[in-house]
């Protein structure tokens, strides 16, 4: 391959960095939209190169790439608008997990961070387990709403399961920090919440903050109401 037979004439090209730039800004526009990184650069007060790292981080943290290829998958089976619909749904859930590293979490960025996707796939696994009564209603509706618009079921689940971690990257981060389990840290979220009414507040909250916010599973109590809070 080119990468194997030319990588240190790569690793050392004078526009190595534009090249990179260049192919990054391409995947943040096609995968997230042509104004993500502005707006969220805007909403986080954040540095745009911030909102690139915040892109790159959740792509690996929660496997991006695998939906996309499975979304992609499908070509001429369902629908293109079908599948243009499925895109945007994983597009929306991408905005919510680069915002919480961009609010939350600004300390993973640039940072070496194996842990994390390990910590997220082991939410993943247990998030049936994990969810309190409401959250596990909505994500089990999500998955509905998009069988019933056609998408598959393996793409559906994959979906309203991306959308129902919301909070997900800050539970991994303090299950790190306290080397506790992500999933005791989840459970004590889910407990807090209870205790403290959040899913009551987050549902008013939806009522006046825009429509582009998910679920709140286990997010912290900073966070637990509406994007504009902390």
């Amino acid at each position: 391959m080119l990468v194997d037979r030319f990588a240190n004439d790569m690793r050392t090209h004078r526009l190595r960095r534009e090249l990179i730039a260049t192919k990054l800004a391409n995947a943040i526009v096609n995968r997230g939209g042509i104004t993500l990184a502005y707006d969220l650069a805007e909403e986080a007060g954040r540095e745009v190169a911030d909102v690139a790292s915040a892109f790159v981080l959740t792509r690996e943290a929660y496997d991006m790439r695998n939906l996309w290829r499975l979304i992609d998958s499908y070509d001429y089976q369902i629908p293109a608008e079908i599948q243009t619909a499925l895109h945007l749904d994983a597009a929306r859930a991408l905005r919510l997990h680069m915002e919480d590293v961009l609010r939350y979490a600004p300390r993973l960025i640039g940072a070496d961070t194996p842990w994390l996707r390990d910590g997220i796939s082991s939410l993943r696994r247990q998030l049936l387990d994990l969810l309190a009564d409401a959250p596990r209603e909505e994500y089990l509706a999500h998955q509905q709403r998009l069988a019933a618009l056609g998408a598959p079921s393996d793409v559906a689940e994959q979906i309203a399961q991306l959308a129902a971690m919301d909070g997900g990257v800050g539970v991994v981060l303090i299950a790190h920090d306290f080397q506790a389990e992500p999933a005791e840290v989840a459970h004590a979220y889910g407990l807090l919440g209870e205790a403290l009414m959040l899913g009551w507040a987050h549902g008013a909250a939806k009522t006046l903050a825009p429509p582009t916010r998910g679920s709140v599973c286990w997010r912290p109590a900073s966070s637990a109401t509406s994007s504009g809070s902390g």
